[in-house]
């Protein structure tokens, strides 16, 4: 005697939990951004208001974009500066944010795929975060 198919995940199931990480990813890409922003506006607030020279005196805010003007690039650099609270700093933080929204939702794309056990999207999936974050390799070194 055969045993029935297991019925307990159905199609109505796979479309719903595929619905459900659908939203989460948009709901990621949102605070994601919507953080991001708040941050750097926070950050080019607290800039103007420390240094009000940027508003009034002509050709002072030429002088955040000179060639070798110090803006913190890294995390490490933003974690350092944090602790003064620069404005910079915060801008940066902002900016690092964005950067690394793609990346976590990648890789909660990779985990809902892992949990599916649908391996194929799994491996295609971890190659793009592999991608992304030899990118950050390469644009550090060059």
């Amino acid at each position: 005697m055969t045993m029935p198919p297991d019925r307990s995940i159905g199609p109505a199931d796979g479309d719903r939990r595929a619905g459900q990480v659908e939203v989460l990813l948009g709901r990621l890409l949102r605070i994601g951004v919507s953080a991001s922003m708040a941050v750097v506006l926070a950050g080019i607030v607290i800039m103007f208001a420390r240094h009000e020279d940027y508003l009034f005196a002509p050709g002072s805010l030429e002088g955040l974009i000179k060639p070798g003007t110090r803006f913190p690039h890294t995390v490490f650099q933003v974690a350092k500066e944090m602790g003064v609270p620069s404005g910079r700093a915060i801008v940066a933080a902002g900016l690092l944010m964005l950067i690394a929204t793609p990346v976590v939702r990648v890789a909660t794309s990779a985990a809902a795929f892992f949990h599916r056990r649908d391996w194929a999207y799994v491996a295609l999936t971890l190659l793009v975060l592999l991608l992304l974050l030899a990118s950050f390799l390469v644009g550090k070194t060059g």
